[in-house]
């Protein structure tokens, strides 16, 4: 029998986690034969390669395939996935993340059901006990949002749009270990070709992972990738959640985002003290970087792409 969907796993010094993800995959309850495992490796030097192999020997009956690329990012590891899959449905899910053991039963239950729609997403929750002010995790139930640790495509389609766009989060951009707006932009590509459905069942976990000052304070950096998307789906991106990229950065990130976290761990002032002060100065020196970089970005974009 013919393979019937593809997961694709693009990893990077993700070791640990990268292991739990290729267990949950390999325990699927879905016919063994019908599906196949891509893990791209995008160069990692943490010995990533001998914990893929060891899933890969224990689990001889799933179709467990290995692939390694110098470092280029999330987006082009998900396309040299792509340029290998046999499946006529192409799954992703994020190295750090545990599918649902019906995963792809609810995968090809969402195809089989409207056959005519180009792609699915599905629910992504965390796992809450574990969540802290330092942890970073996904949570994602919106029915409109399809993030790319938790959706499938018809790969007719995604050859059809031209996969991942590898120049996010934006053109001449040189650090590439940190996704952002690639799902977004192949969301709305997919969306001009077809139709994208929500299934609540098709369940992905994401759990809290420890992170670091530096690399919290640098995804304020990648939030010009907002001009960039921008740029390239203007009309949708207007009537999206994200309306303007100065919205996102002005509003969203510097005082949504400040609020939100702020108070969802605003206990930990008088349980956990030392943590909260730690998550406190990150939130502001995020906004004091972010303060520093907005110049930048007027004197770059202005503010045209807003009132294209």
């Amino acid at each position: 029998m013919s393979v019937e969907i593809s997961v694709i796993v693009p990893t990077f010094n993700n070791r640990l986690y990268v292991v739990k993800c290729l267990e949950s995959l390999a325990k699927q309850d879905f016919p063994k034969d019908l599906y196949e495992v891509i893990v791209v490796d995008d160069g990692s030097f943490d010995g990533s390669i001998n914990s893929i192999y060891d899933v890969k020997n224990r689990y001889k009956d799933v179709s467990i395939r290995y692939n390694r690329q110098d470092n280029k990012g999330p987006s082009s590891a998900r396309n040299t996935g792509l340029s290998f899959a046999n499946g006529g449905i192409i799954a992703f899910t994020d190295d750090d993340c545990i599918p649902n053991k019906d995963w792809l039963s609810q995968i090809k239950g969402a195809f089989k059901k409207n056959p005519e729609i180009a792609g699915v997403g599905g629910k992504t929750v965390t796992i809450p006990e574990n969540i802290t002010p330092l942890t970073h995790q996904v949570e994602d139930d919106l029915d409109y949002s399809f993030p790319s640790c938790n959706v499938a495509y018809k790969k007719e389609a995604l050859v059809k749009v031209g996969g991942f766009d590898e120049n996010f989060p934006f053109p001449g951009h040189t650090v590439k270990f940190l996704p952002t707006n690639e799902d977004w932009d192949l969301t709305y590509k997919i969306q001009d070709i077809g139709k994208i459905n929500y299934n609540s069942e098709m369940i992905v976990v994401h759990p809290p992972k420890p992170t670091t000052f530096l690399k919290e304070i640098y995804r304020m950096r990648l939030l010009e990738s907002e001009f960039y998307l921008c740029s390239k789906h203007p009309e949708k991106y207007r009537d999206s959640v994200h309306k303007s990229p100065w919205r996102v950065i002005l509003y969203h990130q510097m005082v949504v985002q400040f609020c939100l976290k702020f108070f969802r761990f605003f206990t930990w002032m008088f349980e956990k003290p030392l943590t909260f002060m730690k998550f406190l100065i990150l939130l502001l020196f995020q906004r004091l970087f972010l303060l520093i970089l907005i110049p930048g970005f007027f004197l770059k974009y202005g503010f045209k792409k807003k009132n294209r």
